[in-house]
């Protein structure tokens, strides 16, 4: 089957449905600061690899968080 992309209406009815969407501002601060060190430290990763190492460094840190908090 061909994947169709939904209309901006239809995303917007979704997202209506759905209710305000949650704050991830913590996320998507890591992501963006850690994209552009690892764009000048690997610039021959592409996107998904950056983001896949990016994501094993926020969980490392969100553990690393959560165990200093749990030990606290």
């Amino acid at each position: 089957m061909a994947r169709t992309k939904s209309s901006p209406s239809t995303t917007k009815k979704a997202s209506a449905a759905l209710g305000p969407i949650p704050p991830y501002a913590p996320w998507q601060d890591f992501r963006t600061r850690e994209d552009a060190r690892l764009k000048k430290e690997f610039p021959t990763l592409n996107s998904k690899l950056r983001r896949k190492k990016i994501s094993k460094l926020y969980a490392a840190a969100k553990a690393e968080k959560e165990n200093a908090e749990h030990e606290a």
